[in-house]
């Protein structure tokens, strides 16, 4: 009886292993202390001649507010550095410190949809949309875009969700990527490639999490890997899922083995 035991107990530490290789866990958009590290890049023109500004600076979550009847964290704006280089080589720079400049958005985080408030309809629209699946069309900021396909990206032994869309704009080619917990490599409020038609440049640079960094610029085209997921092309559990882990965390994917409380009951997969 007691070999019995010892070949069910390290079949469920197989399935378990398993299972963990395969699962790729939700990455929040939205955490307190969040910060995305970013530049712009434009044209000026000044007394010392033309050229090009970049304003290097990072957007920063802190704190929360209620608007009608929706929890929303409010982001900062904190610029560090601005460098001018103008036409004749010569650089200027100038080290700005302690400027917190309050982002009139406000973003929410709900059944793997951010939302941002307010929109420039005026309300509440949708900027990302994470619950959806390869194939699909929906309205980023009322705007029809067609997630192309869905992968991930692996980054310091994380794996991080990446959907390749395309908005539907007239004479738009653009194929950008956004990036589960991180957004778009023009920065987290930037969820389409199109600029306005006066040369600046967005990029997201880094961002981070609890002050470690979890993603850069350099890992928004990595090789991507389709065998480690199991969700592309199909809908995602909703965060009011009866299934939970056996320590009592909701599960929010759906998977094909392991170990679940589902319903009350033990279930074994």
């Amino acid at each position: 009886m007691k070999n019995v035991y010892c070949v069910f107990f390290l079949w469920i530490l197989c399935l378990n292993f398993l299972h963990a290789q395969t699962q790729t866990d939700y990455h929040a958009f939205l955490k307190e202390g969040k910060v995305w590290n970013c530049s712009l890049v434009e044209h000026i023109s000044d007394a010392s001649g033309s050229g090009q500004q970049t304003t290097y600076y990072r957007i920063q979550l802190s704190g929360d507010t209620i608007v009608n009847g929706h929890t929303y964290k409010k982001m900062y704006d904190i610029p560090s550095l601005i460098v001018k280089q103008y036409g004749d080589g010569s650089k200027d720079s100038l080290v700005v410190e302690g400027e917190m400049n309050v982002r009139q958005e406000l973003l929410r985080e709900e059944s793997y949809k951010v939302y941002i408030y307010p929109s420039f309809i005026g309300g509440e629209d949708v900027l990302y949309d994470f619950s959806a699946v390869a194939g699909a069309i929906t309205d980023i900021c009322t705007i029809p875009t067609e997630i192309l396909s869905i992968d991930t990206v692996n980054v310091n032994r994380q794996r991080f969700r990446r959907y390749h869309v395309k908005p539907d704009i007239v004479n738009d080619e653009y194929d950008c990527v956004w990036i589960e917990g991180v957004g778009h490599p023009g920065g987290p409020t930037r969820v389409w490639g199109a600029e306005v038609n006066d040369g600046r440049i967005y990029r997201l640079l880094s961002c981070y999490e609890d002050g470690k960094c979890i993603f850069t610029d350099g890992d928004f085209y990595k090789a991507g890997e389709t065998d480690c997921i199991d969700h592309v092309n199909k809908k995602p559990l909703t965060v009011h899922s009866s299934t939970y882990d056996l320590q009592g965390r909701p599960i929010l994917r759906s998977f094909k083995y392991g170990v679940f409380i589902q319903n009350g009951k033990k279930v074994v997969r």
